[in-house]
């Protein structure tokens, strides 16, 4: 599905990658895993409308699966649970990830869709209907970064939610503790505490 039109891009289908998006996202949320401290379900998740929200009830990720095929209205929710996911990666992660000096690092070139369809094939001619995603060389599973990263970490406090309802918040947040440590730890330049002081730096 991946095309190679001879530019500096390689696109991949939009469509494939709101696809994957569903996939993600719909065992998560369907666990009541959340996003955000203040985020369970599905609330506040720009790409959870009507479509996903249909989709919790009778779809399972394994169901959404290159080839599929959907009808009637299993295709229409389908198709706009697939809409709303590709609208939200575009105007969110792809328009918020950008270069230093500006201009996307993912951009998008959107597709025209027509109204819902009677059926669905999740195949090449329908995923690329949505867009394409661009990247500068092809996907690959060993991804390396073109800058420097830094991150701001802090653990959760002894009140914060846990995302296992059965367990008590306090062993999540020690957990996180100790993983932040750990990780100051392999990366003493990389990673900063509040003050954005790295551990290399920070006084002995």
């Amino acid at each position: 599905m991946v095309l190679d039109a001879g530019d500096e891009f390689v696109r991949v289908p939009l469509g494939l990658i709101a696809l994957n998006w569903l996939r993600l996202y719909l065992p998560l949320i369907r666990e009541s895993l959340p996003q955000t401290r203040r985020n369970v379900g599905g609330q506040g998740l720009g790409f959870a409308r009507e479509g996903f929200r249909t989709l919790l009830s009778g779809v399972s990720a394994s169901d959404l699966r290159i080839g599929a095929r959907f009808t009637v209205d299993r295709a229409k929710v389908v198709h706009a649970a697939l809409r709303d996911a590709a609208r939200t990666i575009d105007q969110m992660p792809s328009n918020f990830m950008t270069y230093p000096m500006g201009g996307r690092i993912l951009p998008v070139e959107r597709g025209r869709l027509r109204g819902p369809p009677s059926i669905v094939e999740l195949g090449t001619d329908y995923l690329t209907a949505f867009g394409w995603m661009l990247f500068e060389s092809a996907p690959t599973p060993s991804p390396h970064l073109r800058f420097d990263v830094r991150f701001w970490c802090t653990s959760w406090g002894p009140d914060a939610t846990g995302i296992w309802r059965e367990f008590s918040p306090c062993p999540l947040a020690f957990a996180e503790y100790l993983l932040i440590g750990v990780a100051a730890y392999l990366f003493p330049d990389d990673l900063l505490n509040d003050e954005a002081v790295n551990r290399a730096a920070s006084p002995s």
